[in-house]
């Protein structure tokens, strides 16, 4: 996996590489923007680097808030423990962007555009409708999927969701916990396994269809 430069190395990388507009890449302070995604780590920076590119001659700039991330499927599989921590964390941070953002605003009067995108609404929009937008998961976790899927559908075994329509299935997934639209890997009955069933679910399962038939 690639390691991901943090923000304060992407702003010495530019400082030495682009900051003296060398030929090729001669961009001009009226018509280039500085757009930013970070995360709560980088927090700790105090955004140091803003002056940084200002003193460059940035003027123009962006600021994506941190999206709900306590409701990723990675964040999810810890509990509603780890999840409730993180919510407040996520806020705090997204708040202290925009005061720092406005602080910066007022310092600084000959600025050109300075925006503070919140993207929060966007993802709990497709979170809240991720059925009728066609994605099969939104709460299980895996390696395999953790850059990315190819597909909406795409499913890689052994890794959840395991899509069983079966009511016995379903059933049987409620009464210990688990997800049940998509059958997905957040039962807390026993130890998970990456097929999206407990090994209690499973013995249920095959004992009451072995009935059935």
């Amino acid at each position: 996996m690639p390691t991901v430069l943090s923000i304060v190395d992407q702003v010495s990388q530019f400082k030495q590489i682009l900051a003296s507009k060398p030929v090729g890449a001669q961009w001009d302070s009226s018509n280039t923007l500085f757009a930013f995604w970070i995360g709560i780590n980088d927090v700790g920076n105090s955004f140091v680097w803003l002056e940084i590119l200002y003193q460059e001659g940035a003027r123009s700039f962006l600021f994506l808030t941190v999206a709900p991330t306590d409701r990723a499927p990675l964040f999810l599989q810890q509990g509603s423990n780890v999840v409730k921590c993180l919510h407040p964390l996520i806020a705090n941070y997204n708040a202290q962007l925009a005061a720092i953002v406005e602080n910066f605003k007022t310092k600084h009067k000959n600025l050109d555009q300075v925006t503070v995108f919140d993207t929060q609404p966007i993802f709990n929009t497709l979170l809240n409708n991720a059925n009728a937008l066609g994605f099969v998961n939104v709460t299980g976790w895996c390696e395999t999927y953790q850059n990315g899927t190819p597909e909406k559908t795409t499913q890689i075994s052994p890794c959840a969701p395991f899509l069983h329509t079966s009511p016995v299935v379903k059933e049987e997934v409620r009464q210990v916990g688990a997800s049940v639209a998509p059958l997905l890997v957040t039962s807390n009955d026993s130890k998970l396994i990456k097929t999206g069933f407990s090994n209690k679910i499973q013995r249920k399962v095959r004992y009451k269809e072995k009935q059935k038939g």
